[in-house]
């Protein structure tokens, strides 16, 4: 019980710690259709800090140290980061696009119906980013294909992602009701752990033996 409490509060200090901006502004800065925005744009770091993460999660040993662990997040982050703020650029660009028109709509409340899309698109587009994260942390594919490999897996199982996205955006609507910052930054670390579990049956044999050729070492 002690080991996994150690996890993740070490995943919420690596979070916290490579997303200083984000966190500082979630924690204390007071959330409007402006600043939702502001949040989304300063959101481009964490995935690149989840890829690492993730490959962190599936390596550990028990004989590991937190030293251990923070060279082994270092060496990971270091050799999937072109990749992955490559795709961590485009698809912030992408969910930018479609809060801004979640907002519009809303605001001038044009069409229920383009609401639900867009909110459903947002949805989808955070689990693909999620999912682009765990399989960058697995393979070592091209951009192309790991997007291509991330939607398979969401067709695959869109109930698991829907709670996923609806999991992580609860537990960040419910903390930051609060307005309390240490109950927001408590979760981050309990969220990323309780996603990587979830996501962790979702490289069935099938997959594996397909990718096996270039899976990370």
């Amino acid at each position: 019980m002690m080991e996994v409490v150690l996890k993740i509060l070490f995943i919420q200090l690596l979070l916290v710690a490579t997303n200083i901006p984000l966190f500082f502004s979630l924690a204390f800065v007071r959330l409007t259709a402006g600043t939702l925005l502001v949040f989304v744009a300063l959101s481009v770091g964490v995935f690149p800090t989840l890829t690492s993460i993730f490959t962190l999660l599936r390596v550990m040993k028990k004989s590991d140290t937190v030293k251990d662990w923070l060279h082994i997040f270092g060496q990971y982050y270091a050799r999937d980061w072109k990749k992955a703020w490559s795709l961590a650029v485009s698809g912030t660009v992408l969910l930018l696009v479609l809060t801004y028109d979640f907002l519009y709509v809303n605001a001038l409340h044009i069409s229920s119906v383009f609401l639900y899309a867009t909110a459903i698109a947002i949805v989808i587009l955070i689990g693909l980013m999620m999912l682009s994260s765990y399989v960058l942390s697995l393979y070592d594919l091209t951009l192309r294909s790991i997007v291509w490999d991330s939607v398979y897996l969401f067709i695959g199982h869109i109930p698991r992602m829907a709670l996923i996205v609806a999991v992580n955006l609860g537990i960040i609507a419910l903390t930051k009701g609060t307005n309390w910052p240490i109950l927001q930054l408590t979760f981050v670390g309990i969220d990323v752990f309780f996603s990587y579990y979830l996501l962790k049956p979702l490289t069935h044999q099938k997959f594996v033996d397909e990718k096996g050729s270039v899976t990370h070492d």
